[in-house]
Parts: structure tokens; C-alpha cells; sequence
């Protein structure tokens, strides 16, 4: 029985109440179910601060497969927190939360009449709703500035549980000044954001690195913790670079810290026609090709052809992207100061293209990114094969439970 936040580490029985550990005892426990754990872990429910099926209950389904009994969505986040937590209070099988959606508020300054099936903007982009391109390629006036932070402040009074900017998915119009307001809104209400960084480059001028201080050091100033997202698949060979500088800044007691899942290839949030998958961001800045990004209903590569025409005619189509190396995500994983974020995505149907949402869909029906399923059980086979270096199983379960939850 192993718990990170206290330390026990010990071969142990537990006794269970009403769904509650009420007992952890060296003594033989008696109960109507017995399960015959020798050999195993017993360990906290996992907690993951990157997920994106939190509303869909097939996804939680495989997500509690693996272990995941938290799931939060704190990047692509909310547009209307009230009504999304009422939506969810007793008809989801895992723990949920989520953050105030700096893309969504955009989204409702520019679009007056945009109204959110239950709050969350996942919901709503995945299952079809048209959002436009507008909150990709429009410069937000000081006035509706002023709108868009007003609504996120809003969504924290609510209880939002702190701000989620996206900033990679609006890269060319998404101003300073709104991302400063966010940043400034976290330190008011002692919450955090959570930052998918402004660029996906090892390459001057637009660096992974530059996205990461861009998001580091306003909360250096202002207060508030910072949560890096998925920092490998924005920095890819800066890595090494961009771990010394969070190192630094979070010996000086700094709550940033940086987010990883164990996997070198990701999916784009917005379909193929996201930002950085344009060739003059991903191959040149990057040094991939067309043929590193995978159609995500069939599996195949794409090359120019498929690319343009996807990007024409089907610009939401699901993909994945390969990005930083193998060995370096490895590296990322084995240290002691990051946290374990899936970026679960949706399912979809292999056939429809439809999105997945039924909890009794069957899983040979669905398709989707491995990192939705399985990110835990490849962290703790790394972990099993020595891979980690000397990084414990103490270490690596917490970085999946406890650690979220007091990450500063």
C-alpha cells in the first residue's frame, strides 16, 4: 500500500466502507468481498489535470481503466461554470473540474449568440457545433479585451478552478493583453493557470522556449501558479533548456511547474487546421513533414495533397503530429518536478467519424489517441523496466495522484 502524501509504504490490508477507506491495518480484515491484491500496488485513484472527455462517458470509462478516478479539463476549460457543474453533480463516474476557458470567452465576445451545450467548450467543438475560425484569426479590440477577461472573471467567481489559455490554438491574433489579464485574474483569486504554450518550435523567432516564458514570467510577477502543458510536444529539442529554467524558477519558490505525457506524438485540438501544423510553423520550425502527421479515423499518413485538401474541405478532421524525440520525452517523465497530463482526447466512431459519448459503446467501435487509455500504464511500465532511472514508484505515483493536487 503505497500513499504519496503521507509517505506509507508498507505491506498492509484495507478496509473498505461504503465505497470509503475507512481501515489500513498489518491485521487480517474481514469484509463481504475480498480482493486479492499480493503482488500488487495499492495506490490513490489517479488524478489528471489534462483531459478532454471529461463530458463524454465513454471516455471516462476507459480513463477509469486506467486507473484515473479525477479527471480535469483544465486547458480547453469553461464558458458557463455554473451551469456545467449542474450539468455534471451526480452523473459522472470519476471526480471532475475544469478552468475558465480563455478560447471560449473569446469565442462568446465575438459570437453574441453562441450559447454552450452544458458550459464546456470541448463539448461543444467535438460534437460539431460550428465555432467558427474567429477566435483563431481575429485581433480582440481593447474593449472587447475588457469583455473577454470580464467573462473569465466571472466563470472564477463561479468557481472555475483557474484559467485555461490555449494560447498554441490562437497564436497569430491572441493578444498580451489578454493573456496578462488572465494571469492577473489567477493571482486575484489564488488560483492558476493551465497554458498551452503560443508556439509548437525548436526554431528563432518563435521558440517553444519564448511561448513558455510568455506564460512563466507574468506569474513570476503577479502571483499565481502556472501549469505548462504537455511542455515536450511545444519545446521539443529545447526541453533540456526549458527544464533548467522552471528548475530555477521554482527553487526560488515559484508554483510553476511543467506537464508531460509519455508519448512522442500528440493530436491537434482544433482538427488539422490548426495553427501549427501549417508548413511554415511544423516543418520549418519543427523539422517534420507531412508525413508526420496520421489521420487519426484511418491511421495513414498524410502528404501535401491530403493535407491541403483536409484543410479545405474537412478543416475539424481529427489527426495526430508527431513532435519531440523518444528519448528526450523519456527524460521528461524520469524527473522528479513534472506531472503526468494525458491530453486525453475524445473517441470517435472507426466508421461514422461520429463522436463517441455512449458508456456501452463498444471499445473495438472507437478510436482515438493510446494516451487516452493508457498514459498511466505506460508511465509504470517505464517505471517497471528501469527506464526512469532512479526515479521511485513512490515518485512516479505520485506525480499521477497526489502531486496534482499540491504540485507547488
Amino acid at each position: 500500500v503505497m500513499d504519496p502524501e503521507t509517505g506509507f509504504d508498507q505491506v498492509a490490508n484495507v478496509g473498505i466502507t461504503d465505497g470509503t477507506i475507512v481501515k489500513i491495518s498489518n491485521e487480517k480484515l474481514a469484509g463481504k468481498r475480498t480482493v486479492d491484491a499480493t503482488g500488487h500496488v495499492v495506490a490513490p485513484g489517479f488524478i489528471d489535470g489534462h483531459v478532454h472527455y471529461v463530458d463524454m462517458p465513454f471516455g471516462v470509462k476507459v480513463g477509469l481503466r486506467d486507473g484515473l478516478t479525477t479527471t480535469l479539463d483544465l486547458e480547453a476549460g469553461l464558458i458557463d461554470t455554473d451551469r456545467w457543474y449542474k450539468a455534471k453533480e451526480g452523473k459522472s463516474q470519476s471526480n471532475y473540474g475544469a478552468t475558465a476557458s480563455l478560447l471560449a470567452a473569446r469565442h462568446a465576445v465575438f459570437t453574441p449568440d453562441y450559447v454552450s451545450q452544458n458550459g464546456a467548450v470541448t463539448l461543444d467543438f467535438f460534437s460539431g457545433m460550428d465555432l467558427g475560425v474567429d477566435y483563431i484569426d481575429r485581433d480582440a479590440t481593447p474593449e472587447e479585451i475588457e469583455q473577454i477577461v470580464g467573462l473569465l472573471e466571472k466563470n472564477l467567481r463561479q468557481g472555475a478552478l483557474g484559467v485555461g489559455t490555449t494560447l498554441g490554438y490562437m497564436a497569430d491574433h491572441v493578444t498580451s493583453a489578454e493573456l496578462l489579464g488572465s494571469k492577473k485574474l489567477t493571482a486575484k483569486y489564488g488560483r492558476f493557470s493551465h497554458d498551452h504554450v503560443r508556439f509548437l518550435s525548436q526554431a528563432a523567432p518563435m521558440s517553444g522556449m519564448i511561448g513558455v516564458q510568455e506564460v512563466v514570467d507574468p506569474g513570476i510577477l503577479y502571483g499565481g501558479g502556472t501549469i505548462v502543458a504537455h511542455y515536450h510536444s511545444n519545446t521539443a529539442g529545447q526541453m533540456p533548456l526549458v527544464e533548467t529554467y522552471i528548475e530555477q524558477a521554482r527553487a526560488k519558490g515559484h508554483p510553476v511547474i511543467l506537464e508531460i505525457y509519455p508519448y512522442n506524438y500528440g493530436g491537434a485540438g482544433n482538427g488539422v487546421q490548426a495553427v501549427y501544423l501549417k508548413p511554415e510553423n511544423y516543418q520549418r520550425n519543427l523539422g517534420r513533414s507531412y508525413g508526420d502527421i496520421i489521420a487519426q479515423l484511418t491511421g495513414k499518413p498524410l502528404d501535401k495533397e491530403t493535407y491541403e485538401r483536409m484543410v479545405k474541405e474537412d478543416p475539424t478532421h481529427p489527426v495526430y503530429l508527431y513532435h519531440a524525440q523518444m528519448d528526450m520525452v523519456v527524460a521528461g517523465v524520469a524527473r522528479p518536478d513534472t506531472l503526468i497530463g494525458s491530453d486525453a482526447f475524445p473517441y470517435f466512431d472507426s466508421k461514422t467519424g461520429k463522436l463517441v459519448t455512449d458508456w456501452d459503446t463498444p471499445y473495438n467501435e472507437a478510436v482515438g489517441h493510446p494516451r487516452g487509455a493508457g498514459t498511466r500504464a505506460k508511465v509504470l511500465r517505464l517505471q517497471r523496466e528501469g527506464k526512469l532511472g532512479d526515479h521511485t514508484l513512490m515518485q512516479t505515483i505520485s506525480k499521477m495522484s497526489y502531486f496534482w493536487a499540491d504540485y507547488h
